[in-house]
């Protein structure tokens, strides 16, 4: 279920997305219309809300697994900041070991809230061997952890209408 624009609550409403090489980080940051919401109104099979990144380093792949179930996803990383209503996590999940029937490795991060952005910083060791990557950003409404389970409200660029942006920048 895709929220048309301007009718989805301001934190599921995203205004733009940017990814930065700052100290030797990668800093993802999406600017949401409006704050987080201190409480969670959830539709039914829904526990999270989940702001996130697709970083695709191989275009010629799409691998099934976690953190979805079966379906396949671009992204050989996942940079997920999940609120429940209770609780603020920040995620990388490494999807690479996918490709060869290894699992998920998972990093915990620190996310950071600045009025309306809301930003996760990774290492930059993890995506060393790419000199350039394809990302995306999404809002979802997320099931559990490992489901396919999710309603995508809102996409960048242009709604997922068109490819994903490139780091560097041209």
């Amino acid at each position: 279920m895709v929220i048309e624009s301007g009718k989805a609550p301001g934190y599921l409403d995203m205004l733009g997305a940017s990814v930065e090489l700052r100290d030797g980080s990668f800093v993802f940051t999406q600017l949401l219309a409006t704050g987080m919401p201190y409480t969670l109104d959830l539709p039914e099979g829904m526990v999270a809300i989940g702001w996130s990144f697709c970083i695709d380093l191989d275009p010629t792949q799409d691998l099934r697994g976690y953190p979805l179930g079966i379906a396949p996803m671009p992204c050989e990383l996942a940079v997920q900041t999940r609120w429940d209503g209770s609780a603020l996590v920040g995620m990388v999940f490494d999807r690479r070991p996918l490709a060869d029937k290894n699992e998920v490795k998972t990093i915990i991060l620190a996310p950071a809230i600045d009025g309306l952005a809301i930003s996760e910083t990774v290492p930059s060791g993890l995506l060393a061997e790419a000199a350039t990557f394809g990302w995306s950003a999404y809002i979802d409404e997320l099931g559990e952890l490992g489901t396919d389970v999710l309603h995508a409200t809102d996409m960048a660029p242009d709604g997922g209408a068109s490819r994903p942006m490139t780091w560097p920048a041209n």
